[in-house]
């Protein structure tokens, strides 16, 4: 760190303190560790509430459709490649196109059940993430008429 503190006494006996301050980049970054071991007033707290929440329930409706696509991808690729394997009209030729279609169908489902999902999880926290949203615009609404 910038942040020098050195003492020397001279062949004279002379005292001499030397004091150097951490440049601005290196205060910058101790003031953000101090602020997150500091208690959080009211505002903060909400508004970190509700970036979690919304981290949440977008991490679920993207989780979900890409659970599928991938699935879809990797059984239709399965199929297919039991088709390119075999001749037309055999055993395996014919699973191979059951097996593309069932990738097929996994992934027109794809939007449907991440539609869903996504229906589910607004309805789960649209409601509590609506009102911490109110809850913070409204505190800096009063914020901002006070100051006037």
């Amino acid at each position: 760190m910038g942040k020098n503190m050195s003492t020397q006494n001279d062949k004279d006996g002379v005292f001499s303190f030397t004091y150097s301050a951490p440049v601005e980049s290196e205060r910058r970054e101790i003031e953000d560790i101090r602020s997150r071991y500091m208690p959080k007033d009211e505002r903060e707290q909400k508004t970190l509430r509700v970036k979690k929440l919304n981290a949440k329930v977008k991490r679920a409706e993207r989780f979900t459709l890409a659970a599928f696509i991938i699935a879809g991808i990797l059984v239709f690729g399965g199929g297919f490649s039991l088709i390119t394997l075999n001749e037309s009209g055999s055993i395996p030729f014919i699973s191979g196109i059951c097996v593309a279609l069932l990738g097929i169908l996994i992934l027109a489902l794809a939007r449907p059940v991440y539609l869903k999902v996504k229906k589910y999880m607004n309805g789960k926290y649209g409601g509590e993430i609506a009102e911490l949203c109110g809850q913070i615009l409204s505190g800096s609404a009063a914020e901002n008429t006070d100051v006037t």
